[in-house]
């Protein structure tokens, strides 16, 4: 795996989902963390509450794309506000992705979902293979 997207979302640190894409990842790897804010969450918190909350999760960003560097793996990082079903698939093909993990909590973006349901639409829609781990 040369090209992995790791979806999180702003509710966890997605500690596993990273750990999974350190063990797959070869060397001269590439890790891309895509993290996304739910359209919802910003409709309802607004304007102002949604920019706090994506600089809040820059800094904590920078701490993940650490843990990946310590690792000797390239990372790259990028917030995203709107739908994740949306999001990873264009995402994964924007960045010529060829392996996505994805952590599934009950209360993250994808809690609407069940894991089969969430790798089998974005397995549909990228055309790449999904690791859901929770």
């Amino acid at each position: 795996m040369d090209r992995i997207l790791v979806v999180c979302d702003f509710h966890s640190e997605c500690s596993k989902a990273i750990e999974t894409a350190i063990g797959l990842a070869g060397k001269n790897s590439k890790i891309f963390l895509l993290n996304i804010i739910s359209e919802e969450y910003c409709r309802e918190a607004g304007r102002k509450k949604c920019r706090a909350k994506i600089k809040e999760m820059k800094e904590e960003v920078r701490g993940r794309a650490g843990r990946i560097r310590e690792e000797g793996l390239k990372c790259r990082t990028m917030i995203r506000i709107g739908e994740p079903m949306r999001e990873v698939p264009r995402e994964s093909k924007r960045l010529r992705c060829t392996f996505i993990v994805v952590e599934y909590k009950n209360n993250g973006i994808f809690r609407d979902y069940t894991i089969e349901e969430i790798s089998d639409n974005i397995m549909n829609a990228s055309s790449l293979p999904v690791m859901v781990v929770s």
